[in-house]
C-alpha cells in the first residue's frame, strides 16, 4: 500500500480535488457516481504505473550511483560500516554462496568481478530475509525506499495533472462554466495544485531516493546478524 498506492494517490490528487469541485454534493446523480468510481479504478491503474514507473527510475539512478548501494557498502573501500563487522559479515555470506571472500587488491585489479560476488551476497540476503515479523525493520526501510521511488517515477505525471487541473479550473471561470458548490472551490482547488506542485519539485528528488536506498542497504547487511548463527 505505502510503496504502489501511496505514491500514485498522492499524483493522483490534483484530479481528485477537480473531481470533487466539479461534482454536485447536493444533487448526486449516476454521471457524478460513475465519475467517482472511475476515479476510484484510475488509482488502482496508477498504483501499477507508479510500480512501472519507479523501475525505470530505478535503474537510472543505479547507472548513476555505479551499482546497488547494498554493494557499495560490501566494499573495502567504503567506510558505512565498520571494518570487523563488515569482514565478520563477508565471510558468513561467502560460506553461504561459496567464494572466497575478495581481498583489497582483488578489488583494485578486478572489480567488476569482486562486484559480482558482492551482489550474489545481497541477492542471497534478500532471499533469506523475507519474513517481514522477523525482518521488520527491513521490511520498513525497504517499504519506504519503494515509496520515495515510485513517488519519484510519478512526478512528471503529478506535475502535467497539477497543471491541466488549474487549466480546468481557470478556463471554466472565465468561460462562464459553473463549478458546484463555489468559486472559492474553485480557487481553492488552484492554490491546493500550485502547493502539491511545489511539494513535487522541491522535495521528491534523487538526493531523497538515494538517501532511502542507502538506509535500506546498510540494514540488510546488518541482517547478517540475526542470520549468524
Amino acid at each position: 500500500m505505502k510503496a504502489r498506492v501511496f505514491p500514485a494517490a498522492i499524483a493522483l490528487a490534483p484530479a481528485l480535488a477537480l473531481v470533487i469541485a466539479y461534482i454536485s454534493w447536493d444533487s448526486f446523480t449516476l454521471s457524478d457516481a460513475f465519475v467517482a468510481i472511475a476515479s476510484v479504478a484510475f488509482l488502482a491503474v496508477l498504483a501499477d504505473v507508479s510500480r512501472r514507473h519507479g523501475k525505470c527510475v530505478e535503474g537510472r539512478l543505479l547507472k548513476k550511483w555505479g551499482g546497488l548501494p547494498s554493494v557499495h557498502m560490501l566494499r573495502h573501500r567504503d567506510t558505512t560500516l565498520d571494518y570487523e563487522s563488515k569482514r565478520r559479515y563477508l565471510n558468513f555470506l561467502a560460506d553461504k554462496i561459496g567464494g572466497d571472500v575478495p581481498t583489497v587488491e582483488h578489488e583494485e585489479s578486478n572489480p567488476i568481478l569482486c562486484d559480482a560476488f558482492y551482489t550474489r551476497c545481497c541477492l542471497w540476503l534478500r532471499e533469506h530475509t523475507r519474513d517481514k515479523e522477523r525482518f521488520g525493520v527491513l521490511f520498513d526501510e525497504n517499504t519506504n525506499y519503494g515509496f520515495r521511488r515510485n513517488l519519484l517515477g510519478m512526478k512528471k505525471i503529478a506535475l502535467i495533472l497539477n497543471f491541466s487541473a488549474a487549466l480546468v479550473v481557470m478556463s471554466s471561470l472565465f468561460s462562464g462554466i459553473p463549478i458546484d458548490p463555489t468559486t472559492a472551490m474553485a480557487l481553492l482547488v488552484v492554490g491546493c495544485a500550485g502547493i502539491h506542485a511545489a511539494f513535487f519539485m522541491i522535495y521528491v528528488n534523487e538526493t531523497a531516493v538515494n538517501e532511502a536506498s542507502r538506509l535500506y542497504a546498510r540494514q540488510l547487511i546488518l541482517s547478517c546478524e540475526a542470520l549468524i548463527e
